[in-house]
């Protein structure tokens, strides 16, 4: 008989007891769904033209030219945890020392047009490293200074632009980054899932009226082929398009950047930095000969650190 009751009451016991672990186990994964999984590696692919490419000079990285000394200390130690595959072109021939012929290196100064300058690299890995991503982030840059994304130009037209033929620094991208996935699963040990794509563009098409009136249809068609290649190496949802505005220098500025405040503005799973409302500057460096065309030092690094905190919220 007190068998009998025993028996009766494990079997109610029992399924509450399950319902219980259930909820519980359901909570904690809900809660955990934003974090990188142990056996993942979050890669970011870096993409554009020669302000992603990197054109900033490394010389004004200084105390007197707006940075502090914590930032000079650790920007020429290196980020020795976060980790770079990358090829830098300046009208399709690199220059010495700017492709790390599928390695993935640390970042550091020289990682861009010249061994003597930086991109946005910089900021995005002090960022991360200042957020204890260290170790759980890698990027892949391919970046080729003076490019269209209009298909006319044959540089980084999509399949759906309806050409015959992709341009050719969009197929030399996806091929990196195909190889770089692999390299990265080999070196690691853990499952390379894309989480983000930086798009730092636009400057070459706002000189272009063509260009520039098709730039919204040109970003779309970008990011939803990019979407479609990348499908299984993503993670759910696909990756969290991040673009930036150009700066006032360009003739035509205004016209693409409302193209790409449209295009935010129709993708929920993108991201849009004002460089213009940050203040990024373009007119003082280098000192008596001044390249208006992409951004000073201590701008270059906060346009990192403006990408990095968007990387951040796309992991």
């Amino acid at each position: 008989m007190k068998i009998n009751n025993l028996l009766k009451i494990s079997l109610l016991v029992c399924p509450l007891l399950f319902s219980c672990n259930t909820k519980r186990e359901s909570n904690s994964e809900s809660s955990s769904q934003s974090e990188p999984k142990e056996d993942e590696i979050s890669v970011v692919v870096l993409a554009g033209q020669s302000n992603m490419e990197g054109n900033s000079w490394s010389q004004y990285v200084s105390t007197s030219y707006g940075f502090t000394q914590d930032e000079v200390d650790r920007i020429k130690a290196g980020y020795d945890g976060i980790k770079m595959d990358y090829r830098c072109f300046w009208n399709g021939a690199p220059n010495a020392g700017t492709d790390s012929y599928g390695l993935f290196m640390p970042v550091k100064l020289g990682q861009a047009n010249t061994t003597n300058k930086f991109g946005p690299e910089i900021g995005i890995a002090d960022y991360l490293t200042e957020q204890g991503l260290s170790g759980e982030v890698a990027l892949m840059k391919y970046a080729v200074g003076a490019s269209a994304l209009d298909p006319a130009a044959g540089e980084w037209g999509s399949p759906s632009s309806g050409k015959a033929k992709n341009g050719k620094w969009y197929d030399n991208m996806l091929a990196l980054v195909s190889d770089g996935l692999e390299t990265l699963a080999e070196d690691t040990g853990k499952k390379p899932v894309i989480k983000a794509f930086c798009w730092m563009q636009g400057e070459t098409d706002a000189g272009n009226t063509s260009y520039r009136n098709n730039y919204f249809l040109n970003t779309k068609n970008l990011v939803s082929d990019l979407r479609d290649e990348w499908q299984e190496d993503s993670k759910e949802g696909g990756f969290t398009f991040i673009d930036a505005y150009i700066s006032q220098y360009w003739g035509g500025y205004t016209q693409i950047n409302a193209a790409k405040s449209q295009y935010n503005d129709l993708d929920k799973n993108s991201l849009l930095i004002d460089t213009i409302k940050a203040g990024l500057e373009y007119d003082k460096q280098p000192t008596g000969s001044v390249d208006y065309y992409h951004y000073d030092a201590a701008s270059m690094f906060e346009l990192g650190h403006l990408f990095g905190e968007q990387i951040q919220k796309a992991l």
